[in-house]
């Protein structure tokens, strides 16, 4: 995979047509980050599969697909769910081969997710949230993070947002080419934090354009690039927040900025929300979506609800 000048991904492939289509079709409603994982599980399976021209593409069949499996499994020493991980762009590239009339059929119809041991989503506790809350050292932390604890937004979304997405206490998240949106809304309190945010963010947007900074219109500007966060920026704000916070070695591991999504859709599942308001606020397509992934309901939240039923007699 290369990274081209004008800041993109492309495939290491990018000299075959339908693959070079493929990424521009990826660019529509995908973020950076999952360019990025789309495009390595594919050059990775393309390099082993010793693949030099779309003729070789088309003639691949349902055993090259079982070998690279068994290559991750033996020789990379990947766990199912990572496995999965690999394979599933490769079907998401096949089917769009398949729609597009490029081939006739995907010749991974056969090839099965792997049984993955289910491992439960971290989330903070109410507790939580508010130790790595209070341990913000600056009004950016802290807006940011309230921002991500009370709207669910993804890490992705937050790099991305521009000056003219927030409106008020409406926020409007623009996947791709203004292709499709959706809204969230801040509480007031955090509605308040933006304001104060925006005085500190005024100062240091006037000091970066004297210095020649672009695209000053983002949000969240990093003071040593010039240019909006990144996904592994708010990562490690995020870890250094919990070290702060005196969180013990192994929760820091276990916890990532997913996690204050996970959080805000937990505390709104306690607080009893409609799952149909949830998935909305999440942006997921498919009600089982959003059913499956947050279905780890607290262990408190159930023992009330079963605690609490009436008598039949």
């Amino acid at each position: 995979m290369i990274k081209t000048s004008d800041g993109k991904f492309k495939s290491d492939f990018d000299n075959i047509g339908e693959i070079k289509e493929f990424t521009e079709t990826l660019r529509l409603d995908k973020s950076n980050h999952t360019i990025i994982n789309y495009l390595t599980s594919l050059d990775k399976f393309l390099i082993y599969s010793n693949i030099l021209s779309f003729d070789d593409i088309k003639n691949l069949k349902n055993g090259d697909f079982i070998d690279f499996e068994t290559k991750l499994k033996n020789e990379d020493h990947l766990q199912n769910s990572s496995i999965n991980a690999n394979m599933r762009p490769l079907k998401v590239f096949f089917n769009w081969l398949v729609e597009h009339e490029y081939i006739e059929k995907t010749p991974m119809k056969i090839i099965k997710r792997l049984k993955e041991n289910y491992k439960e989503r971290a989330y903070f506790t109410s507790d939580e949230i508010t130790k790595f809350l209070l341990s913000c050292k600056n009004i950016e932390e802290t807006f940011l993070f309230n921002l991500l604890f009370s709207t669910a937004l993804r890490r992705e979304e937050v790099c991305q947002l521009k000056s003219n997405d927030i409106d008020g206490d409406e926020v409007t998240i623009v996947h791709g080419k203004g292709k499709k949106t959706r809204k969230v809304y801040m509480p007031e309190y955090v509605c308040n934090l933006y304001k104060d945010y925006l005085i500190y963010r005024t100062k240091r947007i006037n000091k970066y354009i004297k210095k020649g900074a672009e695209n000053t219109d983002f949000i969240f500007i990093s003071s040593r690039s010039k240019k909006n966060y990144s996904g592994r920026s708010i990562l490690r704000m995020f870890k250094s927040i919990m070290v702060r916070a005196g969180f013990s070695d192994e929760r820091i591991k276990e916890m990532h900025v997913h996690s204050c999504r996970h959080s805000a859709v937990a505390e709104l599942i306690e607080d009893g929300v409609d799952l149909k308001i949830i998935q909305k606020i999440c942006g997921h397509s498919n009600m089982s979506t959003t059913s499956d992934i947050y279905s780890h309901v607290s262990d408190s939240k159930t023992r009330e609800v079963m605690t609490n039923r009436h008598s039949f007699v």
